[in-house]
């Protein structure tokens, strides 16, 4: 059987067949790209999140040193919450948690891109 593009060249049925599994395959791989991309860029946003609040839990413990450090050169009391360390989320987290994160923020996302 053979059929007709709009250039008018002539296809035949294996022709058009071949044809359409490579436009198949070209929209896989562009999807796939566009997963890769979106799982890399939330990874990094992730990242980027822990980095920011390291960055503001460092700041707040230097602080709280200082605070410390005035009271016991004053020979007042320290509170013991004073005492307490404050965590830094860019160091107790794993890459597993980063994982979970990840999966979290990319259920919604990956499956738009599917429909789209």
């Amino acid at each position: 059987m053979q059929y007709t593009t709009k250039k008018k060249e002539v296809m035949t049925s294996k022709k058009a067949l071949a044809k359409i599994e490579v436009n198949k395959a070209k929209r896989k791989a562009i999807l796939d790209k566009k997963k890769a991309t979106l799982i890399r860029v939330t990874r990094n946003k992730i990242k980027n999140d822990l980095k920011a609040r390291g960055v503001i839990a460092r700041k707040q413990e230097r602080q709280k040193k200082k605070a410390v450090e005035a009271l016991e050169k004053a020979k007042e009391f320290i509170p013991i919450q004073m005492l307490e360390a404050i965590p830094d989320p860019e160091k107790t987290t794993t890459e597993a948690n980063i994982e979970v994160q990840l999966q979290e923020a990319l259920i919604s996302t990956i499956a738009t891109i599917i429909l789209v």
